[in-house]
């Protein structure tokens, strides 16, 4: 078989598995972003999921406010915890709960 006629799917494949390969080894190092963010789960009245984070200098602008796209991530983060917890059998709608913490 000729390179030009290489199934198409074999380099997607390859493809995946590269990029794969390449985020187990940031995990493996601890060089994630949402692994330096060290987000912590926590107690909170009312809610079936909490998470915090601690808000300092490396996640705020320039006006000292949480990042924008920060919060959404973490809202982003909570869904998802909050959906694959539905799918284990915990009540649904779960209820989350993000929050942030001054770093001072």
């Amino acid at each position: 078989m000729t390179d030009a006629a290489a199934d198409p799917d074999d380099g997607r494949r390859a493809a995946r598995v590269a990029v794969r390969d390449a985020h187990e080894q940031v995990l493996a190092t601890g060089g994630h972003l949402l692994q330096q963010l060290q987000l912590r789960d926590v107690e909170a009245a009312g809610a079936d999921l909490a998470v915090e984070l601690t808000v300092d200098s490396r996640v705020t602008n320039p006006r000292g406010a949480l990042q924008g796209g920060l919060l959404a991530t973490l809202v982003d983060i909570v869904a998802g915890r909050a959906v694959l917890a539905g799918a284990r059998g915990t009540a649904w709608p779960p209820r989350t709960s993000p929050s942030a913490s001054s770093g001072a």
